[in-house]
């Protein structure tokens, strides 16, 4: 009885931490959409911010900035998307079909990056 009972409690919190994360913001506003320059808004000065062109988020999970930086993504949260290979993680402030506003910060240190605020080419 008590092995039934532990493999019971085991299924269970395997299949509560496989949960995916409720993402508070439309993701078809976010994926293949080619978002242009980003307007710094403010940054520290030692932290560089790509102003490469477009920027483009796909489905799939991939993600390219202008043709030269091949990265992945995910949802880290429900306000936030991290960025695997450059270790960002970005904080949408607002997402819809004419701005997206992020905070970046490098993860996992957490050092503040840039504010940035896009808008489709």
């Amino acid at each position: 009885m008590n092995r039934k009972l532990i493999l019971l409690l085991i299924f269970i919190v395997i299949v509560s931490c496989e949960k995916e994360i409720e993402f508070q913001y439309n993701l078809d506003q976010l994926c293949e959409v080619n978002w242009g320059i980003p307007f710094v808004k403010d940054q520290r000065l030692d932290n560089y911010v790509d102003l490469s062109s477009p920027t483009i988020f796909h489905k799939d999970r991939s993600m390219e900035i202008a043709d030269q930086v091949y990265d992945f993504w995910s949802i880290y949260d429900s306000k936030s998307i991290l960025i695997q290979n450059m270790s960002e993680l970005w904080i949408i402030y607002e997402l819809n079909d004419t701005v997206l506003h992020v905070n970046k910060i490098k993860h996992p240190k957490g050092d503040f990056i840039a504010e940035c605020i896009y808008e489709p080419e």
